[in-house]
C-alpha cells in the first residue's frame, strides 16, 4: 500500500514561529498611522465582525458587486442578505477592489455604510485616498492572499471609536 502524505513537508515546525498577533498589529498600527489596524484570522471574519459591530442582522440587505468572490458572498449571507442589484438602497455597501484595482463609486446613493473590501490588494501608502478610496468606514485585506500567509486579515478602522 502507497502512503499519501496530503499536505506538504516542511522544515518548520507548527511551534517555531514565536510572533504574536500583537506585534502583527502593532506593525500595521504603525505602518498605516493614524489609522487603526485590527488583526484577525480572515476576511471573511472581518466583515462578520464588522456587520456585528454596526448592528447588521438577518433582515438587512447589503450590497456587493455583482463578480465578487463565493467567500464574500458566504460570509455576508450568513447575518444578512447579500443583494447585487446597484439600484437597490441597501443598509452597507462593500466595494470590493480587485487585484489592487480601485473601484471608485459614482453612484451618489452610495452614502451609507461602505467597507472597501481590498482582499487581494496590497496598499502601500497610508494616504486617505489609497485606503479609503470611496471614503469608506472600514479597509479589509488578506495577508494570506497577499504573501502567502498560512491566515491572517488586516481592518483598517477609519473612525478610531471603530477600533
Amino acid at each position: 500500500m502507497r502512503n499519501i502524505y496530503r499536505w506538504p513537508k516542511t522544515g518548520y515546525r507548527s511551534n517555531s514561529f514565536k510572533t504574536e498577533p500583537q506585534y502583527i498589529e502593532d506593525f500595521f498600527n504603525e505602518f498605516y498611522s493614524p489609522y487603526k489596524c485590527l488583526f484577525v484570522t480572515r476576511c471573511r471574519v472581518a466583515i462578520n465582525l464588522i456587520l456585528e459591530l454596526v448592528g447588521i442582522n438577518r433582515l438587512n440587505e447589503i450590497f456587493i458587486q455583482p463578480h465578487s468572490p463565493y467567500c464574500l458572498f458566504e460570509a455576508i449571507g450568513k447575518q444578512s442578505v447579500p443583494i447585487s442589484v446597484s439600484e437597490k438602497h441597501c443598509t452597507v455597501d462593500i466595494i470590493y477592489h480587485q487585484y489592487g484595482y480601485r473601484t471608485e463609486v459614482i453612484n451618489q446613493k452610495r452614502k451609507n455604510i461602505l467597507i472597501e473590501d481590498a482582499a487581494d490588494s496590497l496598499i502601500l501608502s497610508s494616504e486617505e485616498e489609497e485606503i479609503f478610496p470611496n471614503n469608506g468606514r472600514f479597509c479589509v485585506f488578506s495577508i494570506s492572499k497577499i504573501i502567502g500567509a498560512d491566515w491572517g486579515s488586516i481592518v483598517i478602522c477609519n473612525k478610531e471609536n471603530d477600533y
